[in-house]
């Protein structure tokens, strides 16, 4: 069982929470690290949906406020893609999210046929970090920057940034790396906007999908999990 965990901030990745938590407790080993939050060495990838998640609710000290519900509709991307699917498909998810299975959520949710690729890089928007760093001290990665198909921050309507941190890992984890290292690491450079009609296309793109994540449209009774 964990000592402690780090206190979860509004929109926030689980890959986020794991990253600030292995920053604070000094791992000598990255590998030991993601087993005891996740029970696995090479879990599935974390920033979208993922899995496991039955585990770090276990190891979780007494009395914490983190529940696997807890954790799916404000720490992941279901209740984003949930606006788009059926309550039965939505409760397979969840229990694929909550349990270690053969079934992995992101290719049963058919994330990898998509023809809206998944971003490659974590990403974040310059403004959002620095208001972070005023409110809580520090910077941290956002689910909503790491939406699909949003290329633009809804709150502050600038182009988001590209870090050199993979979003998404082939094979076994080597690090967990949080948005303070991240983001001072060089970013890639963001491609550019053609004319005031693009950005204002995709600015529009981007609070709609702000919205979809903020309803959490789940649409299926989590005690049936």
């Amino acid at each position: 069982m964990l000592g402690f965990f780090v206190e979860p901030q509004p929109d926030e990745t689980l890959y986020s929470l794991f990253a600030r938590y292995g920053d604070r407790v000094q791992y000598p080993s990255q590998v030991k690290l993601i087993r005891e939050l996740t029970g696995s060495v090479n879990p599935v990838n974390l920033t979208v949906l993922p899995s496991r998640l039955d585990h770090i609710d276990r190891v979780l000290p007494p009395h914490h406020d983190l529940s696997v519900e807890t954790l799916i509709n404000q720490h992941t991307l279901l209740p984003f893609y949930g606006c788009f699917w059926s309550p039965r498909r939505i409760l397979n998810l969840r229990r694929s999210m909550r349990y270690a299975s053969k079934s992995k959520a992101e290719p049963s949710a058919g994330l990898h046929a998509s023809h809206v690729k998944l971003p490659q890089w974590l990403r974040y928007c310059p403004e959002c970090s620095q208001g972070d760093r005023q409110k809580v001290g520090f910077r941290y990665w956002h689910r909503l920057h790491q939406l699909p198909g949003v290329n633009i921050c809804a709150v502050h309507a600038t182009r988001l940034e590209d870090t050199t941190i993979p979003a998404r890992v082939l094979g076994k984890w080597q690090r967990l790396v949080t948005a303070e290292e991240g983001i001072r690491l060089r970013t890639r450079l963001p491609r550019s906007i053609r004319d005031k009609r693009d950005h204002e296309t995709i600015l529009r793109i981007a609070r709609d999908c702000e919205w979809l994540l903020s309803t959490s449209c789940t649409g299926v009774n989590t005690l049936e999990l």
